[in-house]
C-alpha cells in the first residue's frame, strides 16, 4: 500500500474513531434515550426500514433522531405504545 493511501486510511481511522467518541458522549448525555436488544428490534416491523427512513419517522414525530438503529426502533415502538 502507497503511504498516500496508508495516510488516507489512517485519516479515516481517525474520523471514524472520532464520530464513536462523540456518539458515545451523547448517548451517556442522554441516559432518557431507550435501547433495545435484538430479540426486540426483530420482533417489530421497524427493523425492515432503514436507518434514514427510521430518523425521518422520528422527526416527524418530534422525537430524537440520534442513536444507532437498535435505539431509533426502540424510541419508536415506545411511542406507538
Amino acid at each position: 500500500m502507497s503511504d498516500q493511501n496508508e495516510a488516507q486510511l489512517q485519516k479515516t481511522r481517525d474520523v471514524v474513531a472520532e464520530t464513536i467518541a462523540a456518539q458515545i458522549a451523547e448517548n451517556e448525555a442522554n441516559p432518557d434515550i431507550p435501547t433495545a436488544d435484538a430479540s426486540e428490534v426483530e420482533a417489530s416491523g421497524w427493523d425492515e426500514y432503514t436507518v434514514d427512513e427510521l430518523k425521518d419517522e422520528l422527526a416527524n414525530r418530534d422525537l430524537p433522531v440520534s442513536g444507532n438503529k437498535a435505539e431509533l426502533i426502540a424510541r419508536l415502538e415506545e411511542d406507538d405504545a
